[in-house]
């Protein structure tokens, strides 16, 4: 039984070991294998060369069914990273086209710099989004799945509401940090909008999961293409009367209108019950903290005050779930 099903299972493996290193004849393969399987291992010559026909038939085969899945399921993909990278970059050159004089070299330079103090936000969701996928298939069981899902949309837009709060709070000292001319300092007005940009993208990349569980990835591109439509619209109605932040504004409305269609359609094709209602009171509860921090006079201590009141916020509100409050009590000094 153990040789039958050694062969059986391993067959293949066992000989393209052996052609690993240089071609060999059917018969030489035979005898390797018996001697480094100390004879428990024989097979007939008649066995191994249907083994080296079928390799060599798979090297030369075209397979137009995979092909074709290989395509449905792709392609869609590639054009939506088209949009995107329309949506990404497309502001930047319609600055520079709508404005003119020394007022668009400013504004492009200004926007420039909010744009790659925001890109933070921006690099650590697109290593999630590298990382997710293959968590999120590993799950088999479709009810488990789904309510990972759903925790995992709500805490990813937890950690990056709470990352917008901070950046935007914090944007004019880490302008003034990064730009020691004075005219750039008016980037940070910028950064708030683009901040939360990134938390709409991180929302996107964890509902757009569905699709790809359900390989129905063909709508993923018409809502990134809409979004890049709309953000070339808005750039060009409010970036002649707002400068960089019509740009900056127009990318948060993108961004926001890709997470809400990509919700839509993923919705569709792989209903999730998602905790909508959480999330809704965690992006009003940053928004919130942001707006009082830009209303009162600029203070750090405010800033760092704000910023650490988010999780706060959030218990005043009814954010967190019984089971997680009493985790959150647990990591109280008065219950250590």
């Amino acid at each position: 039984m153990y040789n039958h099903e050694l062969k059986r299972g391993s067959a293949e493996l066992l000989v393209l070991s052996f052609l690993e290193t240089r071609p060999r004849h059917g018969y030489e393969i035979g005898k390797l294998i018996e001697v480094h399987s100390k004879g428990r291992i024989q097979f007939r010559i008649g066995s191994l060369y249907p083994i080296l026909c079928r390799r060599e038939q798979r090297g030369l085969q075209f397979d137009r069914r995979l092909l074709h899945s290989m395509n449905r399921f792709g392609i869609p993909l590639m054009a939506a990273g088209l949009a995107m990278w329309v949506t990404n970059f497309g502001d930047r050159l319609m600055l520079s086209k709508l404005l003119h004089g020394s007022y668009r070299l400013t504004e492009v330079g200004q926007y420039a710099l909010a744009n790659k103090i925001s890109s933070a936000m921006v690099l650590l969701f697109t290593a999630f989004q590298v990382a997710w996928p293959a968590f999120a298939y590993s799950i088999e069981d479709e009810d488990e799945a789904k309510r990972a899902y759903s925790y995992v949309l709500t805490y990813l837009m937890f950690i990056a509401a709470w990352a917008a709060v901070g950046l935007s709070l914090f944007a004019p000292w880490i302008v003034h940090l990064l730009a020691h001319k004075h005219g750039y300092w008016p980037a940070a007005t910028a950064i708030p909008a683009l901040a939360y940009s990134s938390v709409s993208f991180a929302g996107s990349i964890a509902v757009t999961i569905a699709t790809g569980r359900s390989r129905q990835t063909q709508f993923n591109w018409i809502a990134a293409a809409a979004a890049a439509l709309l953000n070339f619209g808005l750039n060009i109605w409010l970036i002649p009367a707002y400068g960089m932040l019509g740009a900056a504004y127009a990318t948060l409305a993108a961004y926001l209108v890709l997470m809400l269609v990509r919700t839509w359609n993923a919705q569709h094709v792989y209903p999730v019950r998602y905790q909508w209602r959480r999330v809704v009171v965690l992006l009003l509860a940053a928004g919130l903290l942001a707006g009082i921090g830009e209303a009162l006079p600029q203070s750090l201590p405010l800033a760092f005050a704000l910023t650490l009141a988010y999780p706060l916020a959030l218990a005043l509100l009814g954010f967190y779930l019984p089971a997680e409050r009493k985790r959150l009590r647990r990591l109280l000094p008065a219950h250590n």
